[in-house]
């Protein structure tokens, strides 16, 4: 028995026994052609679900052979956003039920078993190489290269974005300060003057203005990744306590204004390798359209 056709339908589709009964065919050895039949499963294509059907063939000798198939009923997605391949069980989702759905497959892809915090300085070579210098790295706040072997912190320190002591874990082990979706590889002094400053449009006792606009797209995206990845930390507009980042307002801006690039999307490949999931905002910057990312 062969059965090859699609199975995914959408809310509001129409389905049909005559249709499903055309998916299948079955053959025997001595008697040909065999005749399919379709058990009685309804599928409800009103509502979102997975139905499964059995189609049966029996040949002259009472030979019974049977086949089963999921069918898939998807949300109709109101927002008109479709998600494909590593997200596809988001699709069609919008507000608290996108955040979860994005939520759990960040989570159940995380592999980063091999990169704690002491450890990312040598996947940070990796990720944010030069593509002009496999021997260097670019550092984040000024553009320039630099040698990217880890040196204990002498070429360029490993800057949390959502800073350190806004996290509320330590720095040590596998956890969110060893996320390399939140890390990037930074000028010493330039660190120590942002230091768990949040991000606004200027540089104060409380915020922190990177001059280099090109990475202020990279920032908020960074910062939406880590409220979807973690449901414990929230995105606000005001000065930030532990589990909170700001400012949700300018972020907000600057991922319009700086929309991702080349450097973004092949960081966002190689963060995949190292610890096994991806920054959806990357992949779909339209995404924040559809979620209220400050209540993640």
């Amino acid at each position: 028995m062969s059965n090859d056709a699609v199975y995914n339908y959408t809310v509001g589709d129409t389905w049909s026994t005559s249709t499903a009964l055309s998916w299948c065919s079955a053959n025997d050895n001595v008697d040909g052609a065999v005749f399919c039949e379709l058990n009685d499963t309804q599928v409800d294509t009103s509502q979102a679900g997975t139905y499964t059907i059995t189609y049966t063939a029996e040949d002259s000798s009472n030979n019974l052979a049977t086949l089963q198939k999921t069918i898939t009923v998807s949300a109709e997605s109101s927002s008109g956003l479709t998600l494909t391949g590593y997200y596809s069980s988001a699709n069609g989702l919008t507000d608290s039920a996108l955040i979860q759905q994005l939520r759990s497959i960040l989570n159940s892809t995380y592999a980063g078993k091999n990169y704690d915090y002491a450890g990312s300085g040598e996947a940070l070579w990796d990720t944010d190489e030069d593509p002009n210098n496999p021997n260097n790295l670019i550092e984040f706040y000024t553009g320039q290269s630099r040698a990217g072997a880890w040196d204990a912190g002498v070429t360029y320190n490993r800057e949390h974005i959502f800073p350190q002591s806004l996290l509320g874990v330590s720095a040590s082990g596998v956890n969110a300060a060893s996320d390399l979706h939140n890390l990037k590889p930074a000028d010493a002094s330039i660190n120590s003057s942002r230091g768990n400053k949040f991000y606004d449009l200027v540089t104060n006792s409380n915020s922190y203005y990177p001059e280099r606009t090109e990475i202020h797209g990279d920032i908020a995206r960074m910062l939406f990744y880590m409220v979807i990845m973690y449901d414990e930390y929230t995105l606000v507009s005001t000065v930030p306590v532990v589990y909170q980042m700001a400012n949700l307002t300018t972020l907000l801006q600057w991922h319009l204004a700086d929309p991702v690039d080349a450097f973004e999307m092949r960081r966002n490949d190689r963060i995949q390798y190292h610890q096994g999931n991806r920054n959806p905002f990357i992949d779909y910057p339209e995404l924040i359209n559809y979620m209220n990312i400050g209540s993640a």
